[in-house]
């Protein structure tokens, strides 16, 4: 049972059963109770619980992995619950699955596919920022990677207010997750000045080990910057910057 605190007065730690701590959504207050620790390791009424656990922690773990694999882009590109809506889309591509039984399930190609269109933050989405088409090309073989936007315009862009300039960006990774390990590469554009007239084409590219039989990841986003006395500012309003994933390529069985 869980509640939140209210008035001028909070309080951390705990007190007899009641434990109180500070979450992103405020100051709440939770009653000790419900089964142990040894229960749910052992019992034989918590088999499902146990098998919830097990595919909850490999979801978390996957999910830790595709942070790592971008986290030069995700720096100021994700919003405060990121994390927990990254790790439920891996839980539901682990249950995606076709063939493994529940508590050993694993992630699928079939299941993969979730991930893609995955936006980092919710409060400025790659769609709702970027309006221009993009194309996203793999080739496994080579070991490229790339993210081209065509002849877009800057009215393509809905900027924030106090932007002056934007940057593309684009990252790509090949994600081993039964050996908790990747390797990544990640690109930016020129500065492009918001107010410009003519159309540009944008091509980023990137690479990862040719030949690899690993899943393939590719993100696109826009970083936005002001321009004060001719130097470039990021602007760190994680409300304003967009990422998400825009290619997904299964690995190869």
């Amino acid at each position: 049972m869980m509640a939140i605190q209210k008035g001028i007065i909070t309080l951390k730690g705990r007190i007899g059963d009641l434990s109180f701590y500070k979450t992103i959504d405020g100051f709440v207050v939770r009653r000790k109770g419900g089964p142990s620790a040894e229960q749910i390791k052992h019992g034989a009424r918590f088999v499902r619980t146990r098998e919830n656990i097990s595919e909850f922690g490999r979801a978390s773990q996957y999910a830790k992995l595709l942070r790592l694999a971008f986290q030069e882009l995700l720096k100021y590109s994700a919003d405060a619950r990121m994390t927990s809506r990254l790790t439920s889309t891996m839980l539901s591509a682990i249950k995606a699955d076709p063939v493994g039984i529940r508590g050993k399930r694993e992630l699928a190609n079939s299941g993969l596919t979730l991930v893609s269109g995955f936006s980092f933050n919710l409060n400025a989405t790659v769609p709702g920022i970027f309006r221009a088409p993009i194309v996203c090309n793999a080739d496994r073989a080579m070991g490229k990677l790339s993210v081209t936007a065509s002849a877009f315009a800057a009215s393509d862009v809905v900027a924030p207010k106090g932007a002056s300039h934007c940057r593309l960006v684009a990252g790509g990774a090949e994600i081993d997750f039964a050996g908790r390990w990747y390797g990544s590469d990640a690109s930016r554009s020129e500065a492009i000045a918001l107010r410009r007239g003519s159309p540009a084409e944008v091509k980023l590219a990137l690479t990862v080990t040719a030949g690899t039989s690993l899943p393939l990841f590719v993100v696109f986003g826009v970083e936005f910057y002001q321009a004060v006395n001719g130097e470039l500012y990021a602007l760190q309003d994680k409300g304003v910057n967009a990422l998400g994933v825009v290619l997904v390529v299964g690995g190869v069985v």
